[in-house]
């Protein structure tokens, strides 16, 4: 497993021990790299208005960094200000986390970046920077914001992985940093200092899915963070903040991502995975800053420095108490919260299998909206306590209100260690599988094929595909002695019940209904180049849209163009889904890592800022806009059952990061439906070999 926390830059050398012998347990290795000392002081030979700013609280945030890994039986190696140098960063990766690794015997790599960052122009020319640009560390002999001579690009670092990789499957690699050019990292009350990554594109890439022309294109190739076992964890979406906070011991300045990282490891139990470990910190850094959610990307399930798995728990996150005494949960109708529903609300990190559940309160959904619902106490007469929620909560459905338009599932095999899993699921009815009935009294049958293994088969005799074993590859099989048999059923399963009722979902009331329309045109496009140096999509040639019918298709490697309408009277805010054909759920507009507008006045046609790369696999794909009064976050929608994620609007698991809200998945039924004004427009087409 190669773990990848991308959380901040930190150093300072020490010794390590002994070489490692033959049969010794597995060693776990940091290398942590942090960097205060920017600015003309340091960097004299560089103008004074292409200077980076200095920082603070770098060197507190690889201090108590190492003390925890420490704990945790690392070796760690540190690198601060004028040890960071291009050299020293390079070598030190390569020494500590390269050299020291024996092949087969697991062991476990982290590196951690407190520091400035730097999105620069692509300099070889290859195909593995879709947009154009490079990202890039800043290390201590820079030579400034406009000379990248000096930056760490992502190919050497990438590169370096990569002779990681050959040699375990347990890499973590951390950054506390923002990822916007004017993002600051400060505390309020306290002078702010950049901690940047400079100037993003004016527009996105030309996006696809699918993996870099090589194998050291940016950190890793797009598509192997969850295959090869990576985890992506940053201290910011792209468009926020990374603030500085204090050590309460010493009242000294450091990273609030880093301060609650070094928390989250202390309280971390065996169970505890590194989405558990984003989920906590992410609870109580809302409560000590505003506006900073930390992502996760990757292998997020296994558990912390191991290579060791634990099923997801599902829960929604949890808002503070609103004016009126409420509890507004971050999951509306469209994920199948009805008015009548119970939840239990529990501290973040507590998981479905028993850890660290401990129920703050059961509450009762009064109202319902898209994307949100609202909730009090179930007991008749009792309030909420805002300070059970202090700390961050996450809330988990317990009684679900509505069970209508279940998904009817057939099991033939293994019926035993089957029908309670999926009963508990709360969006299937187990149905018996009648031969002789003329029209399937199933939407899913799960079957024994003729090689002995089990298949998940739909009632138009299609086949389901299954996320295969820890890598998450897709496969139309399952081993029936595969230990996770019954998870990987559920979640082939919840991502069927999804696509389903996303298709589904359509506004009948004239009296509440949006007009919204999608189109396509395939076109082609290239990258320009702009007189500051960055460069964006551009459309070369137009060949007309394609079909709404499902006639139309789309060879991979066409490019679409994406046109949105708003045929009503009303303004909206409108949201671009892709139902992929292999049960992918993904967020195509707006893009969380940059700043687009996607409200739409009435009347209003515009074509999205970028175009899509169609890109295997291949099959039926649907894309559905959603339009809402009020600007929802449909992100929590998104379903990822394979490597590449839900998307097509980033180009490597780093960037896809840096890009993406983290978010749980759930597959009930839907409720009620919204009070707002909404509607809905579907596209469907074939992507053809």
């Amino acid at each position: 497993m190669i773990t990848l926390l991308l959380l901040g830059f930190v150093a300072q050398w020490t010794l390590g021990p002994r070489p490692a012998r033959a049969g010794d347990p597995p060693r776990k290795l940091a290398l942590l790299v942090g960097i205060d000392h920017y600015g003309i002081q340091y960097t004299k030979d560089v103008a004074a208005h292409e200077q980076w700013s200095s920082l603070d609280g770098t060197g507190n945030d690889v201090r108590l960094l190492r003390q925890a890994l420490e704990r945790r039986g690392f070796d760690v190696k540190v690198l601060t200000n004028e040890q960071a140098t291009h050299k020293g960063i390079v070598d030190a990766f390569q020494a500590q986390l390269v050299d020291k690794l024996e092949k087969g015997r697991d062991d476990v790599v982290f590196f951690h970046y407190s520091g400035h960052g730097q999105q620069i122009p692509d300099d070889n020319g290859k195909p593995d920077e879709a947009d154009g640009y490079d990202e890039a560390l800043v290390p201590y002999d820079n030579k400034g914001t406009k000379d990248y001579g000096n930056h760490i690009r992502d190919d050497e670092i990438g590169a370096l992985l990569a002779k990681a990789a050959q040699k375990t499957q347990n890499i973590v690699v951390s950054f506390d940093s923002c990822h916007s050019g004017t993002a600051t990292r400060g505390a309020p009350g306290d002078p702010k200092k950049l901690r940047t990554r400079g100037s993003r594109p004016m527009h996105p890439p030309a996006t696809e899915r699918g993996s870099a022309a090589d194998g050291t294109a940016s950190w890793v190739p797009a598509g192997e963070a969850q295959g090869a076992g990576y985890v992506f964890i940053s201290a910011v979406r792209a468009d926020q903040e990374a603030n500085e906070d204090r050590d309460p011991a010493s009242g000294s300045p450091m990273g609030a991502y880093s301060l609650l990282l070094v928390q989250a490891l202390h309280d971390a139990g065996p169970k505890t995975t590194y989405r558990d470990l984003v989920e906590r910190i992410g609870a109580q850094i809302v409560v000590r800053v505003s506006d900073q959610n930390p992502q996760i990307e990757g292998d997020a399930d296994k558990r912390l420095f191991s290579g060791e798995w634990s099923a997801p728990s599902k829960f929604f996150r949890v808002r503070p108490l609103n004016a009126e005494g409420e509890l507004p949960i971050e999951a509306g109708s469209l994920h199948g919260v009805a008015v009548g529903s119970e939840l239990d609300v529990l501290p973040v990190g507590a998981r479905a299998d028993g850890e660290g559940r401990q129920v703050l309160a059961r509450v009762k959904i009064v109202r319902v909206d898209l994307g949100v619902s609202y909730a009090v106490a179930a007991k008749e007469g009792a309030k909420l306590d805002a300070k059970a929620f202090d700390k961050g909560a996450q809330a988990q459905e317990v009684l679900t209100q509505v069970q209508a338009n279940r998904l009817r599932v057939a099991i033939d095999v293994a019926r035993d260690r089957l029908e309670p899993v999926l009963q508990a699921l709360g969006f299937v009815e187990v149905v018996d599988h009648k031969a002789s009935a003329a029209v399937p009294t199933w939407d899913m049958r799960i079957a024994k094929a003729e090689d002995g293994s089990v298949r998940i088969q739909r009632a138009d005799g299609s086949v389901l595909a299954v996320p295969r074993g820890k890598n998450q590859q897709m496969d139309s099989a399952i081993a029936s002695d595969d230990p996770q048999f019954a998870a990987r059923v559920s979640q082939a399963l919840e991502a069927q019940f999804r696509r389903v009722r996303l298709l589904s979902l359509d506004n009948n009331d004239a009296g509440s209904r949006l007009d919204i329309a999608v189109s396509a045109n395939r076109v082609d496009a290239a990258l320009e180049t702009l007189p500051n140096g960055q460069r964006r999509p551009k459309i070369t040639a137009d060949h007309g849209p394609i079909g709404r019918n499902g006639d139309a298709k789309v060879k991979a490697g066409h490019i679409l163009q994406l046109t949105v309408e708003n045929r009503g009277t009303k303004p909206c805010f409108f949201t671009v889904l892709e139902l992929s054909a292999d049960g992918n759920i993904g967020v195509l507009y707006p893009l969380p890592n940059v700043p687009g507008d996607n409200k739409l006045a009435a009347g209003e046609k515009r074509a999205l800022p970028y175009p899509y790369r169609m890109t295997p696999p291949t099959g039926t794909e649907f894309i559905k806009v959603i339009a809402s009064e009020d600007d929802i976050d449909f992100r929590a929608l998104e379903f990822k059952v394979r490597n590449e994620g839900a998307t097509r609007g980033a180009k490597s698991p780093l960037e896809r990061l840096m890009g993406e809200v983290f978010s749980k998945t759930r597959g009930e039924p839907f409720g009620y439906a919204p009070e707002k004004l909404w509607g809905t427009d579907t596209l469907r087409f074939e992507i053809v070999p």
